[in-house]
């Protein structure tokens, strides 16, 4: 009996220690001053009775173990409240519940228009980055968590998706999305941190840019054609043969490098590029491929096509000099096709040899 009876008074303490802790933790004074009163009268009640002054300690263990949870719990919320990243909490329903000032930050939405509101009714357009960033659109999204509600169970495992997002003002940012379930004793709530990499994007395609593009000319750069070649010489696909392959020499650049300098030596060159975009489509391989030499490589096109487009070179090239007849450009141009891959070493060489006789005719 005596065991039960002290097992009763622990239990009888943690309900009071819990209730009385509710009443510190309310934000309304008068529930504040009710526990400041029960835990008065505790204290009363145990100068009078030793089990008084084992339920009084009892309480006073739960108010340290609580006020050290609290402060745990409160360090945890100023770093999620301050993170670098955006955070926004939402529970079944999809209200809102959290949102950080990072998050506000990211998108524009100030905490006070999401906080209460539905998550998936935030004026926040949320669109696939691309194919090849694991895309996932905002109704997959309402049917993961769909899903989670009716079964009661954690969000699916789901990888770090990139969105862009497109803010109140109109701009977009490129944002990198991982989202989670918290399950407190049953209470199911949804988490998703956003990272800003709308800079980091903008750097990779920069870096992407400089590794493939001639920055004078905007055209490909010497080390895509080489890889192009590669491609072409090792397919196993004999649907890409014939093979044309165009090279082209710009006439006199070293001249103008020489007698005005290399500034107006770009400039040349940057008009031969024009003349070559004019010709060509963006997905066709068309590249500076040396200092004054340019290379083009044209799969599916026999040498009847090659002639035809090398037709349409000179053309082009005639309508842009027309337009500036004081400084017009000339270059030399020679092709040749190969069959397969087993003549494509033979082929490159073939149409640098012709290049080069159509020059030295010039002389």
């Amino acid at each position: 009996m005596e065991k039960e009876h002290i097992s009763d008074n622990k239990d009888i303490c943690r309900h009071e220690t819990n209730k009385i802790t509710e009443l510190i933790k309310s934000p309304d004074i008068d529930d504040r001053q009710r526990a400041v009163n029960k835990l008065t009268k505790f204290a009363l009640n145990a100068i009078e009775t030793d089990a008084g002054c084992e339920q009084l300690l009892n309480i006073i263990d739960g108010f340290d173990q609580s006020i050290k949870f609290n402060k745990e719990l409160d360090e945890y919320r100023e770093i999620i409240t301050n993170s670098p990243n955006g955070v926004t909490i939402s529970g079944k329903d999809g209200i809102v519940t959290f949102w950080n000032d990072s998050m506000e930050s990211i998108t524009g939405i100030k905490q006070s228009d999401a906080i209460g509101n539905s998550l998936f009714q935030i004026k926040c357009d949320l669109t696939p980055a691309s194919e090849k960033s694991n895309p996932e659109s905002l109704d997959q999204i309402k049917h993961d968590v769909d899903h989670a509600i009716d079964l009661n169970n954690k969000w699916p495992n789901r990888q770090a998706v990139e969105q862009i997002i497109e803010l109140p003002d109109g701009t977009h940012k490129t944002l990198r999305n991982s989202s989670f379930t918290i399950d407190t004793n049953g209470d199911i709530k949804f988490c998703s941190v956003f990272q800003d990499i709308t800079e980091m994007k903008a750097q990779e395609e920069k870096l992407i840019e400089l590794s493939l593009f001639d920055s004078v000319t905007g055209l490909y750069n010497r080390n895509y054609f080489e890889e192009q070649g590669r491609i072409l010489k090792n397919s196993r696909h004999s649907h890409q043969y014939p093979v044309s392959v165009i090279s082209i020499d710009v006439d006199g650049l070293r001249e103008v490098n020489n007698n005005f300098g290399h500034p107006k030596g770009d400039e040349l060159l940057h008009r031969v590029g024009l003349v070559l975009k004019d010709v060509f489509r963006i997905e066709d391989c068309v590249a500076r491929s040396g200092g004054d030499e340019f290379g083009i490589l044209l799969p599916n096109t026999d040498k009847d096509a090659a002639a035809e487009v090398i037709d349409r070179i000179k053309q082009t090239l005639a309508s842009h000099n027309l337009k500036d007849p004081n400084a017009p450009i000339s270059f030399s141009i020679g092709h040749a096709v190969a069959e397969n891959a087993l003549t494509w070493n033979q082929t490159i060489k073939d149409a640098d040899d012709r290049m080069y006789d159509d020059k030295k005719s010039k002389k």
